[in-house]
């Protein structure tokens, strides 16, 4: 199989990290051809972000990881309340917390903005599974065990997609929530053992 790099600060990158964007793979639609252009350049953005990261020092290394989490999450939970169905919980939370108004005029002000259905129903799973990475691995920065446990999440919500699909659990199977579920795994354990092979003396 042929192997593509993407060069980045210097350093030349697997691309297999971004054979996992969902309009990338075989049977992965959108009804927006331009979106894998733009789903492909945020993915380099984030590897470059992530190299940053781990150019840093171990505490300023954890505190991005603890300020990338939080955005991550926050993120996802915008997307959800800019463009999900009001019949949601979390509509209910904010209404119980007299914040459902001004988030019902914010979500007027995005009305005429056409988001592609990956970015509406599946980019949040993979928001949250980036945060809770993030945030597993900060907490247990230097325990050579940390992607077990940041395997947690993306394992479940991966599996529980795959059980959809064959009926052992109800719900609606879909393969782009499955895709961004695991994605952001694979894009930061890629990165992380790369930069840790090119430089082993850096180890935590």
């Amino acid at each position: 199989m042929l192997r593509s790099f993407l060069c980045m600060e210097g350093k030349a990158f697997p691309w297999f990290a971004l054979r996992c964007s969902p309009p990338l793979l075989a049977g992965a639609q959108s009804p927006h051809p331009q979106r894998p252009g733009l789903l492909v350049n945020t993915s380099k953005k984030i590897i470059s972000i992530l190299f940053s990261i781990m150019d840093k020092s171990k505490t300023s290394r954890k505190l991005k990881m603890y300020a990338m989490a939080v955005l991550s999450l926050f993120c996802g939970g915008c997307i959800y309340f800019l463009f999900r169905s009001e019949s949601l919980l979390m509509f209910k939370w904010a209404e119980s917390l007299q914040l459902k108004e001004s988030i019902l005029r914010i979500r007027l002000q995005f009305a005429s903005f056409q988001a592609p259905d990956f970015f509406i129903y599946a980019l949040p799973d993979g928001l949250w599974s980036l945060s809770y990475i993030l945030f597993i691995e900060a907490l247990w920065l230097g325990d050579k065990k940390s992607w077990i446990y940041a395997s947690v999440v993306p394992a479940i919500g991966f599996l529980s997609e795959f059980f959809q699909l064959l009926g052992v659990i109800q719900g609606t199977f879909d393969k782009l929530d499955a895709i961004f579920y695991i994605t952001p795994f694979i894009i930061f354990y890629g990165v992380k053992l790369y930069y840790l092979r090119e430089k082993p003396s850096e180890k935590d």
